[in-house]
């Protein structure tokens, strides 16, 4: 990844307490307190009904409510000077 950031891991897997999958992040920091960044790269394909768009939605809900957090970016923000890699290093900056 650019700008000198460095994924942890590709195709993070959450689990809640009972060990069951909650979701899958397409890519992933783990910071210092054990909590997940998950990037989630989106595209039109995917999204080109409701349903999956509230499936999506219900999943973010999810992981969140097991305290890690989750950015959702488009084609449009990826590349080295894309909002991916700025937003990408403000969080892990300000929640390492």
């Amino acid at each position: 990844m650019a700008a000198g950031l460095q994924p942890t891991d590709i195709q993070v897997e959450i689990r809640d307490p009972q060990r069951r999958l909650v979701a899958r992040g397409d890519i992933g920091f783990l910071r210092r307190d054990g909590t997940w960044l998950l990037i989630e790269l989106q595209s039109r394909q995917n999204h080109s009904d409701v349903d999956a768009v509230i499936d999506d939605g219900e999943r973010r809900d999810d992981v969140m409510l097991e305290e890690h957090t989750v950015l959702e970016f488009w084609a449009i923000h990826l590349g080295v000077r894309g909002r991916m890699v700025q937003r990408v290093a403000q969080h892990l900056e300000r929640r390492p």
